[in-house]
């Protein structure tokens, strides 16, 4: 389970401290604890990706919220927010790469991240 920090964060234990932004590490159950209480954001397991300028990356991460989900770029920190409808799109364009490129899933999925994230980053509004 992966996590970032919302606010600052100081485990009296260890004397560790996360800043907003950080990625946080810690067991799963303390995780979700902090989370409860708006100190973390758990955040979609990353994708690995080979970027020809800075060699491998995480790739565009997916945070499912209630009522919207979140494209993070691995580079910049740079979001995109949509409303769920448009995550049946999303979920339709990694099917059509699958299926009609033969991609393996992982690898259509993130390539159906990427396109999203680069069609609505450029101030395009779903």
């Amino acid at each position: 389970m992966n996590a970032i920090a919302l606010k600052p964060i100081r485990v009296k234990s260890t004397g560790q401290e996360f800043l907003p932004g950080d990625p946080v590490v810690a067991s799963p159950g303390k995780l979700l604890q902090w989370s409860e209480k708006g100190l973390v954001q758990i955040v979609g397991e990353p994708v690995r990706f080979n970027s020809p300028l800075f060699g491998e990356l995480e790739g565009i991460i997916l945070e499912q919220g209630p009522d919207s989900f979140t494209l993070r770029h691995p580079l910049t920190q740079e979001i995109v927010k949509l409303p769920n409808e448009w995550r049946i799109s999303l979920d339709e364009r990694s099917a059509i790469l699958e299926f009609d490129a033969g991609l393996p899933r992982e690898e259509a999925d993130r390539e159906a991240r990427k396109e999203f994230f680069g069609l609505f980053r450029k101030g395009g509004k779903p």
